[in-house]
């Protein structure tokens, strides 16, 4: 794995196959590809590790219900009072090791009374699995180098010029005397080490539950009454998620009814909504389905409501009167009016565009269902040159006159019309996607040369010439959009 360093890209972890060729952490990268030609490589990606370390720490917590990442390569464990759940200390640390092994990661595990020493232990120990029984904390940190105070490479650097290379050195100093000299960061983590200072662990917080229920003395069998419950329900979550800022793209509503049955109604929002009047009509485009389930003799006996990939909702400026200073508003109608749409005919009923990171025109959007995720991206990337509103399902091949190969053509013939140039810009060239490949034995198509031309009719076209002059043999022209 490789990051930015000072000289360039340098070696930041390595494999075991890595080490027993002689490479090491911190070596450039252009040094290691000569001691290794045949080295693969993949960048750091330090918000994908800490998302990562963040799951698996929370995958932790069936060994405990207090586990917290420590990044870049740590988790956190309060395990006061369960270790007789597992038969013991030592059980409890071989199932934690085994079931990360089983996950495909190497780990070594530290027991003990302080955060500090456990954190050293782990680290810098060269035992797998180490037990530190109370009051012994300082004879076990002893051995260990200055690092394993938790302290920053340079006060460790200056430590170690100074002589002291391990704690058990610092142990034998008067604390007045080091604070006076090495200041209070070290023996604020010397004592934290040893219990003499209290530290502050955050767990990770399970998510809060954003759901509602009803449960009727007698069974529902009025449709009216349904609506009136779905209201009361989706009101009671709206408030919830309001409270803590957030909204939901998703609702499920639970119906139980008399016979052990349970009818479930989904939803799917454009965007994240807490408005409890929109969610209502929303789930009453969906409720007209449940009008002929009614009767004497069937009802439901409770229902309960749930928001589902709640996710913070981004505060807008309003104006005196309370409406959107911006255009905000008018798209938050624009996705109230898609929801009720998508609700009443279905998820395909309405449809918009999403962009890739593509300057291919075939690639560079698709129709995706209006409600699909947000995190697409829904803005078109800048282009040097404008894009027709009407691309053509397939380029279609155009006869053109030119008065130069590489120049702008001066009249070309689509669909059996003849079109005299008054006006073109461009070119813009788009090279290919080599990285896609051919599907079929077909060769990789050539750069475009793209232009937007005019006719004396007025109208725009965007055609472009496959091939580049001077550089492949032949070069064809073809149609591929037209302007308003």
């Amino acid at each position: 794995m490789i990051a930015k360093g000072k000289g360039g890209k340098r070696l930041l972890a390595l494999n075991g196959a890595g080490r027993e060729a002689g490479l090491r952490p911190g070596m450039l990268l252009t040094d290691a590809c000569a001691m290794l030609p045949t080295l693969a490589v993949a960048p750091h990606d330090p918000q994908a590790e800490g998302d990562e370390l963040k799951r698996l720490a929370a995958a932790c917590n069936r060994f405990s219900p207090w586990t917290a990442p420590d990044a870049p390569d740590g988790i956190w464990l309060e395990a006061s009072g369960l270790a007789h759940l597992f038969g013991g200390e030592q059980p409890l640390l071989r199932a934690i090791l085994t079931y990360l092994h089983d996950l495909g990661f190497a780990a070594r595990a530290a027991l003990a009374g302080t955060a500090g020493v456990a954190w050293g232990l782990a680290r810098y120990s060269n035992a797998v699995a180490t037990i530190v029984p109370p009051g012994d904390e300082a004879a076990a940190i002893a051995p260990l180098p200055v690092k394993a105070l938790r302290i920053g490479a340079d006060s460790a650097a200056l430590l170690n010029r100074l002589g002291l290379k391990t704690v058990g050195q610092i142990l034998d100093i008067p604390r007045a005397s080091l604070r006076a000299r090495l200041g209070t960061a070290i023996t604020a983590r010397l004592d934290q080490a040893l219990g003499r200072e209290g530290e502050a662990l955050s767990p990770l917080m399970p998510e809060p539950v954003y759901a509602a229920r009803i449960e009727f003395a007698d069974p529902l069998t009025a449709f009216a009454g349904l609506e009136q419950t779905v209201r009361i329900l989706i009101g009671d979550v709206a408030q919830k998620l309001k409270a803590d800022g957030k909204g939901a793209r998703r609702f499920a509503l639970m119906l139980f009814d008399t016979e052990n049955g349970a009818t479930k109604l989904s939803v799917r929002m454009t965007r994240s909504s807490c408005q409890p009047g929109h969610i209502f009509r929303v789930f009453k485009e969906r409720l007209t389905a449940l009008e002929g389930r009614f009767g004497t003799h069937m009802g439901f006996d409770a229902a309960a409501l749930y928001a589902m990939r709640a996710e913070p909702i981004e505060s807008r400026q309003t104006d005196l009167l309370g409406s959107a200073s911006d255009d905000g508003g008018d798209r938050e109608r624009i996705a109230q009016f898609l929801d009720r749409v998508s609700a009443r005919l279905g998820e395909k009923a309405a449809s918009r565009f999403a962009f890739e990171e593509s300057h291919w025109p075939e690639h560079a959007a698709h129709q995706v269902s209006a409600t699909a995720s947000a995190q697409m991206q829904v803005t078109a990337p800048a282009f040097s040159l404008p894009r027709p509103l009407m691309l053509l399902p397939r380029p279609e091949p155009i006869d053109v006159i030119a008065l130069v190969p590489d120049y702008p053509p001066r009249k070309f013939v689509w669909r059996r019309r003849h079109h005299k140039i008054a006006r073109a810009e461009g070119p813009e060239r788009i090279s290919p996607e080599w990285w896609r490949g051919a599907s079929g034995g077909e060769k990789i198509p050539a750069a475009r040369d793209y232009y937007v031309v005019e006719d004396e009719d007025g109208q725009r076209f965007w055609l472009f010439r496959e091939g580049v002059y001077g550089k492949s043999e032949d070069q064809f022209w073809f149609m591929h959009g037209l302007f308003p």
